[in-house]
């Protein structure tokens, strides 16, 4: 069965075996126990909310933006399809982002899954980042920090799903934007050596350290040239006055 909203449906019965799994959820640990309690509750209920989903071209399948806990009990509990809303597909955004919204503010959302809701927001709806706090009843630095987990290398990502390393020191090394190497090389080291989040926070900091040493340097010689090319072209004006004068 399908709602209809406007002229497409507000959601789709899709097979579950064409829907990708979130490569990673960045949750310290998937709780089977849980997810095998929700599979059931999904079967003896129905399924309460569809899940929202993306088409990924590359993949040539559906991609999970909200709702990876649900396709997993339904993939554990044999089920062969699930209710997914196709952001692609629906042409009255105004319920799209009210139905990302509810899904978002559950209180079982995982980190991940409220980064692609929050890049969804931006991506898709063009939402700025005061409109996504105001929206979702976030701070801002919320908002950044969740993004930033988007761009972390796959093996980062893997250590925080197996719950080798924290949310928070994740969101740490993120800072090291355009370094991978740099990133997995203080992520190894935080898990080799069961480094407490200050002590990562720390490591980032000494590497942007220097980075940010030259910015502060650039920013003081171009304040400087810029003054003396304040003076150099007030002295030029002085003197083509005085010269005027004459």
């Amino acid at each position: 069965m399908e709602k209809i909203i406007g002229k497409r449906p507000a959601y789709r019965n899709l097979e579950v075996d064409k829907i990708k799994l979130p490569e990673s959820d960045l949750r310290q640990k998937i709780d089977e126990k849980e997810i095998e309690q929700l599979g059931d509750s999904m079967k003896d209920v129905g399924q309460l909310q569809p899940i929202i989903v993306s088409y990924d071209t590359k993949a040539k399948k559906h991609q999970v933006i909200i709702g990876g806990r649900r396709l997993r009990a339904a993939l554990k509990k044999g089920m062969p399809t699930i209710r997914a809303t196709i952001v692609d597909e629906i042409e009255d955004k105004h319920e799209l982002i009210v139905r990302l919204i509810e899904n978002m503010q559950r209180s079982d959302l995982e980190p991940l899954e409220e980064a692609r809701g929050i890049a969804a927001l931006r991506d898709t709806f063009n939402y700025s980042e005061d409109q996504i706090v105001a929206t979702i009843k976030k701070s801002g630095q919320f908002v950044r920090d969740r993004l930033s987990l988007l761009s972390l290398p796959p093996s980062i990502v893997q250590l925080v799903e197996q719950g080798k390393l924290g949310v928070s020191q994740a969101t740490s090394i993120a800072k090291l934007e355009g370094s991978d190497q740099k990133q997995e090389t203080i992520a190894s080291k935080a898990v080799e050596r069961n480094l407490p989040t200050e002590v990562v926070v720390r490591m980032v900091n000494e590497v942007l350290r220097p980075k940010r040493r030259r910015k502060k340097m650039a920013r003081k010689h171009k304040l400087k040239k810029e003054r003396r090319y304040s003076i150099e072209r007030a002295y030029a004006n002085k003197t083509s006055t005085d010269c005027s004068e004459r």
